[in-house]
């Protein structure tokens, strides 16, 4: 906002008053100078009074006076043109302020970015207005300078609104100085909704629109600006003559033109309350539906019977509205099940009941217009979203499922033999191995589709997590072989001194465990080829592992059963899988 500094002090107390813009006080008499008689004696470059003011109309330009001595009075006599807009402005050498005022009319002052005041006012007659420069207790040269902004083309208040109708026709104006308002008026009709469309203005301008009802009640507000298309509207109650304003921001130095255009768009094409809903029948494939925001305080609301069971979305797909939006739903007794600040919203209903789903804008919203809703009928869920309501699938099948948002987990179960290798696949979705438990280890392995392979831990039902962001998969289940040895000293495969054995690490998380009788004391060689990629751990009957050189040669430390245990050797750039040769001598 402009404001005056507080040391704006004009002298001979009265430009307190005069700034205020009222009609000033008659100066103080003092008894004259002789500096002050010298100058009346035909030294003053600008007469002292009215009766010898210099006359101007605002077309001069840029003006130069001296204040010849401290008491000096330059005053100029105005000519106006009735309704026409005028800036008043000058400056002195030193000063912050301006050393004059305008006599006898109402305006404001504005604050430029040089520092410099600036007068506006309007003229309501043909004048002459007098224009009174003061020296105010020093001589010296100022400037000042009067512009004829043009003629207000449309009234500042409801009383002189320029009349309009609804029309295509574009509406012209301009805002010819920073206290211009331009208000038009019309005739509405109760129920129907108008708008007021204006075009992006010029860079500079900073204006706002106002819709008032016939008591002068601000109905609706709207921000025109730079590069902004835009509207204020309102739904009619109560017939009668409405405005709409067009004016500049506060203490604002805007100006320049504008087009705009009033619209009758007839009635709210959706009812604005439970009572009022618009029915539907959410479907699947979606059941489209038009809607228009009308104004920023519409509310459109429709109505739908809702099974238990069943998971239903609306999604609102921006036209010449584009929010912001919120999606509101609620039951028959108006309680609020769900609202979000989003273009879609998606719920299970639990119970047989009538929901109503709100579509609301705010205030802050720039665009009103049109958008289409989406009403969705998934159904009820088509795989259970637990272990205990795991759908039943078989190796070598291929199933077909919906995940009806990212919370949709679905869970399909299978009867798993110990040993057993099994893989499976996901497309649009990923997928979890599980036991009752806890999860199985996996990895994966290719793309389009990715197969996650996997080793069942034991004879039993394993379970198939799948979980996406919403929408349709198929998951496809393999069994893909049986692991060649078993993984604990309980399944271990023997071992016969000097003798290779061959064996097959299937997948990453694949272990074979072997046994072989040594006796303690005697010095052996456990050999392995693929050393790099795979890795063979060596357990003496008490459990403890039992060291090796480089080339595998140690001394058992008691004779017993001896297991060793072949794994993958996984590093964060291998992981190693295929054959080996396993060897004790």
């Amino acid at each position: 906002m402009l404001r005056r500094s507080s040391g704006y002090v004009f002298g001979l107390g009265l430009l307190a008053l005069l700034f205020s813009c009222g009609a000033p006080s008659e100066p103080v008499q003092q008894p004259p100078s002789e500096d002050l008689l010298t100058h009346r004696a035909g030294l003053d470059d600008h007469g002292d009074t009215e009766a010898t003011a210099t006359p101007i109309s605002g077309s001069e330009g840029v003006i130069t006076g001296t204040f010849e001595v401290e008491e000096d009075v330059d005053v100029f006599a105005l000519s106006t043109l009735p309704d026409h807009y005028y800036s008043f402005s000058c400056l002195r050498v030193g000063w912050t302020d301006c050393p004059g005022f305008v006599q006898g009319v109402s305006g404001q002052w504005f604050w430029r970015s040089n520092g410099a005041p600036i007068f506006f006012f309007k003229a309501t007659g043909t004048g002459p207005i007098p224009i009174v420069m003061y020296a105010a207790g020093s001589a010296g040269t100022y400037t000042l300078e009067v512009q004829d902004l043009g003629l207000d083309d449309h009234g500042d208040s409801a009383a002189s609104a320029t009349p309009s109708t609804p029309s295509s026709t574009p509406i012209q104006g301009a805002i010819e100085s920073p206290i211009d308002r331009d208000v038009f008026s019309f005739t509405a009709q109760a129920g129907h909704v108008y708008q007021f469309l204006c075009d992006a203005v010029p860079s500079q301008a900073a204006w706002y629109l106002e819709f008032r009802d016939p008591a002068g009640t601000l109905l609706d507000k709207a921000w025109l600006g730079m590069d902004v298309t835009s509207v204020t509207a309102a739904e009619i109650s109560s017939p009668g003559t409405y405005t709409i304003t067009v004016s500049p921001e506060v203490d604002a130095l805007r100006s320049g033109t504008y087009s705009c255009r009033l619209e009758d768009i007839g009635s709210d094409d959706h009812g604005d309350t439970i009572a009022a809903a618009t029915p539907v029948t959410p479907a699947s494939p979606a059941l489209n539906v038009a809607g228009r925001m009308d104004t920023r305080q519409d509310v459109d609301v429709f109505s739908f019977s809702a099974q238990a069971g069943h998971t239903y979305r609306a999604t609102l797909k921006p036209g010449t509205f584009a929010g912001p939006t919120r999606l509101q739903l609620k039951n028959a007794s108006g309680t609020v099940l769900d609202s979000q600040q989003t273009v879609f919203l998606q719920r299970t209903a639990t119970v047989n009941e009538t929901w109503f789903l709100e579509v609301q804008t705010d205030i802050t919203s720039t665009t009103l217009g049109t958008y289409s809703l989406d009403f969705v009928d998934f159904g009820v869920d088509d795989h259970g979203n637990t272990i205990a309501l795991a759908t039943p699938i078989t190796p070598g099948s291929i199933t077909s499922g919906f995940h009806q948002n990212s919370s949709d987990l679905d869970f399909f179960t299978f009867s798993a033999t110990a040993d057993t290798l099994y893989r499976v696949a996901c497309i649009t979705c990923t997928v979890e191995i599980r036991t009752a438990t806890g999860t199985v280890s996996r990895f994966a392995t290719g793309s389009n589709p990715t197969w996650y392979n996997f080793e069942a831990p034991a004879t039993g039902p394993l379970y198939i997590r799948t979980s996406s962001s919403g929408g349709t998969y198929t998951v496809e289940l393999q069994e893909t072989g049986h692991d060649d040895f078993g993984d604990t000293t309980a399944t271990a495969e023997p071992l016969t001194l000097g003798v290779s054995k061959t064996g097959n690490m299937e997948i990453i998380f694949d272990k074979d465990v072997f046994s072989i009788p040594l006796t303690g004391g005697q010095a052996y060689t456990l050999s392995l080829n693929n050393g790099n990629r795979f890795i063979a751990t060596l357990f003496a009957p008490d459990g403890t592992t039992v060291p090796r050189n480089i080339t595998g040669n140690f001394t058992a430390p008691a004779t017993g059963t001896y297991f060793v245990q072949v794994t993958s050797n996984v590093t964060a750039t291998q992981f190693p899988t295929g054959f080996y040769f396993l060897q004790i001598q």
